[in-house]
């Protein structure tokens, strides 16, 4: 059998299974809604999937993209104040578990993740290994290949290239292109006003590539194009926010 590696997005479980069920508390009175759900996910996914590895991926304060642009997730609201003490929680329980926690200071959780996605495709000693993702978050389309998959544990659902195809209208390698156009109102980055993810795949499906795209822009018509020819100068930027960075310091996987 194969080797399976799943990488748990931290703080996306946890939020998720924060607004999962709220209100829940301990008898004596700690918060235990996002634990509860946490822990119910991982049994879930040790149960279902009966993974050989499990490794967590952590946000771990500044993010880097901040020297990029001072906006980037300015607007975000402050972490609920029953969440970090439910965090802390956590973590010792997935330490009690043996499970790895991959995070730095300066990187977001999709960086250590795509670090970790490029370090084990490349590593001899688990050359077959099959990376899970467990996340939903778009940015980390990037990564899926044929080794890397997106998985949904709540919904037992795998996303491969193919069904990332079908699905959302771009290949793994479009992601970052596509991501650039449309922005994202969550993590404040701009994109061209009008465009969504289907305008933004069709473009770079015909143009084959951002700059593509750019070089083409007097093609693009209509309203549409005015908006995109308008908005040319946030492309660079957002791309650079939407881009994954391999250079995390986190240390190899100890297999």
């Amino acid at each position: 059998m194969p080797e399976t590696l799943y990488i748990i997005d931290g703080h996306a479980q946890i939020y998720r299974s924060y607004y999962a069920v709220m209100g829940l508390k301990s008898p004596s009175g700690e918060p235990t809604n996002a634990t509860f759900g946490f822990v119910g996910m991982l049994l879930k996914l040790l149960q279902l999937r009966n993974p050989t590895h499990i490794v967590l991926a952590m946000d771990a304060g500044t993010s880097g993209r901040e020297e990029v642009d001072t906006q980037y997730k300015a607007q975000r609201k402050p972490m609920p104040e029953d969440m970090p003490p439910q965090i802390e929680r956590i973590l010792q329980i997935v330490e009690t578990l043996g499970i790895p926690v991959y995070r730095e200071e300066g990187f977001e959780a999709d960086d250590a993740i795509a670090t970790l996605v490029r370090q084990v495709r490349t590593d001899p000693q688990c050359p077959e290994c099959r990376i899970y993702m467990c996340t939903k978050d778009k940015d980390l389309d990037q990564l899926i290949d044929e080794r890397v998959v997106m998985y949904d544990i709540q919904m037992n659902e795998e996303i491969d290239a193919a069904g990332l195809l079908t699905k959302k209208g771009y290949t793994p390698g479009q992601a970052r292109d596509v991501l650039a156009l449309t922005g994202d109102t969550v993590d404040n980055i701009p994109g061209i006003p009008g465009v969504g993810p289907k305008t933004a795949a069709k473009w770079i499906a015909t143009y084959g590539s951002l700059d593509g795209l750019i070089a083409a822009k007097e093609a693009i018509g209509g309203k549409i194009g005015e908006a995109f020819r308008a908005n040319l100068h946030v492309l660079a930027n957002s791309r650079k926010l939407v881009e994954l960075r391999f250079d995390v310091p986190v240390p190899p996987l100890d297999w």
